[in-house]
Order: C-alpha cells, then structure tokens, then sequence
C-alpha cells in the first residue's frame, strides 16, 4: 500500500490529532494510508502506560494521548510523523513497530549516525541516548499516532518526566552529525523508507530490492548489520540476501574452500534468514525445518555467534524451541530481535 504523504510544519497538537480522527472514514473506506510529517509546540503527553513516578514535575501540565507507551514529550525541534492507516493493510501492530524503528535507523545512518534498537524497549537508541520514540494507538480497526525524533529540540524540556517512563539518557541528531538538519527533508528521507517498507506489506517478497546500500555506510561491519536490521523487521529476505552478499565478499577474499569461523558464522545466520522466511512468508515447513537445523549445527559452537550477538542464548533457545513447533506441524511465533554486542564490535577488523 502506499501512503499519502504531507508535510504541515507547525501545528498544535490537538489539531492534529483531530485532523488524524478525521481521516478515519476515507482510510477505511478506500483502504488508504495517510502520513503527516510536522512538528509541535511544547506538550506533553501521557500514553496509556503512564505511570505517576514517570513524572518528575507533578505539576505539569499532561495532554492524555490514546496511544501505547508512557510519557512523552513533543517540541519545536522534534520531528513527528504521524499516521492513519486501516489496521487490516498493516502486518500486525508488533511487526509494523519494528519496521517503523528499521526506517529511522536507516535514515539516521544516512547522517552518519549509528542508531539501533534495544529490546525490550521500544523506540531507537545510540549510544549517546535515546533518540526514536514510538507511540502507536488503534481506534475504529485503524492504526494512527506514530514516531518522534530528536532532531534540533530543546533536550532540557525531557527534564520534567522519564520519557517513555525510562531513566535514561536522552540525545538528538544535531549532537550527532556535523551536518544542517532541516526537518523536511529529514521528512522526506524518512517518509520515502517507510514507503519502501509500506510496500512490501502482504506481499512474497523475492528479489525485491532493499532500499539501503552497503557502500554509503562506513560503520563496522556495515553488511552484517544491515542484515540484522532487516532481520529484526522481520524482514527475513532481505537478511538472507544482505548477508549472503558479505559471505561472499569474504569467501573471495579468503577463498571459496575457506572454512573460517566466520565465514561459517555468516553462512549460519543466513540459513537461520532463509528458514525464517520459509517459515513465515512462503510456509514451506520441511525446507524451514532443513535450514534451521544446519543453521544450529553450524551456530552452536561458533566463536562469533555469542561475540557478534548478545542475546545469542535466547535466539538459539529460540531455534530450539522452533524446530520442535515445526516438526509437528506448528508454525512457530517470531523470533526474538538480534542484539548487537558493541562491546565485542569496534573496528572493520574481523
């Protein structure tokens, strides 16, 4: 589906939220997406998992929000994107959190920012703070609310609560990037990747091209992390082509007969990449069951698998747990997203 896109500027936040609710009759009607990207004047806003200790201030001034999380704050500086979209063109409101995170990553790579999830924890990270916040709510079977981003917003206004009810450090992009920020075109940057990801939405996706390129992004192990980007969007075609593209970027480097603990690490995220997707995309249950069990055999005992991946125990637990499900037929739930391990990853040196 693709969405109509606009961008407003400045607009007070019940305005917006009155123009979202009108838009609800026609995305129903017409199956129709809308995307409004703007910008507030101060608010805050508590979301339906507010609790009293998440307020610093007890005598701020709150603006109840019917969306999920807890509270937060929009400002002039802040870019929101806001959407009204019919909750049956969407994948789920879980995968569709996931690919929204996937969008403002990549648009934040493009400043030269690297930026990553951090389950179980909503919203995008760096490691200066949190800089993504996402906030959906659903009314009348229709998806609306949407994302936030620190851009060039006055951080000290987040003094007055725990935004999203965490303790934890806060940064926006101006800190982060030697470039000029302007809020349309990072809009517009960001709006042309949720298309892109809009898209693919109920679709088999095959050799569909992704909409990031390996050779714009000059951060450590740019391909493996591509692929663990796409991976936690559930995304499993585009994991099993981006990684399959560096493995064999290095067997021609090392040589094809080469059998590296490496080499071997990629080759067994990229069968996990392929079951996955036979699993919830084509459901071919025999070559999932085939591919996740050598994908086991080949991570089990591989030195990379816990170096390159923090929550490795859970995800193969995980792949444990699927190979059961399968070979009786069952389709098992999504695996768990995978954690980067920083600490293990600093430099393009393998």
């Amino acid at each position: 589906m693709e969405l109509i896109y606009k961008y407003l500027g400045n607009i007070e936040y019940p305005k917006a939220i009155q123009l979202l609710e009108d838009h609800f009759p026609r995305a129903l009607e017409e199956k129709q997406g809308f995307m409004f990207a703007l910008e507030h004047p101060l608010v805050y806003t508590s979301g339906l998992r507010t609790e009293k200790n998440h307020i610093v201030n007890p005598n701020l001034k709150i603006t109840p929000a019917r969306r999920g999380g807890s509270i937060t704050l929009h400002n002039p500086g802040q870019l929101v994107v806001y959407f009204v979209v019919p909750l049956s063109e969407t994948p789920g409101l879980e995968t569709l959190v996931r690919r929204l995170e996937g969008a403002i990553i990549e648009t934040l790579w493009e400043y030269g920012v690297f930026a990553f999830t951090n389950p179980p924890h909503s919203g995008v990270f760096t490691k200066e703070g949190k800089i993504g916040f996402i906030g959906l709510g659903l009314k009348k079977n229709t998806v609306y609310h949407g994302i936030a981003i620190n851009l060039n917003n006055n951080l000290n206004d987040y003094k007055e609560i725990y935004s999203c009810g965490l303790n934890l450090p806060i940064t926006r992009l101006k800190d982060l990037s030697q470039e000029s920020i302007s809020l349309s075109i990072f809009a517009e940057k960001l709006a042309s990747k949720i298309q892109n990801r809009f898209s693919q939405f109920g679709k088999v996706v095959y050799k569909t091209a992704s909409s990031i390129s390996i050779k714009n992004l000059n951060f450590p192990f740019a391909g493996f992390r591509i692929g663990q980007l796409f991976f936690n969007e559930r995304r499993y075609w585009h994991a099993h082509e981006t990684w399959e593209h560096s493995w064999h970027d290095y067997r021609e480097y090392y040589g094809k007969e080469n059998k590296t603990d490496y080499i071997m690490f990629l080759h067994g995220i990229i069968q996990l990449a392929m079951a996955t997707y036979r699993m919830y995309e084509v459901v071919a249950i025999n070559g999932a069951i085939s591919l996740l069990g050598k994908s086991m055999e080949k991570l089990e005992k591989n030195p990379y698998w816990p170096r390159y991946i923090k929550n490795h125990s859970a995800l193969f637990a995980w792949m444990q747990d699927a190979l059961q499900q399968l070979n009786k037929g069952i389709i098992p739930e999504m695996p768990p997203q995978m954690v980067d391990n920083f600490s293990a990853i600093k430099n393009n040196a393998i």
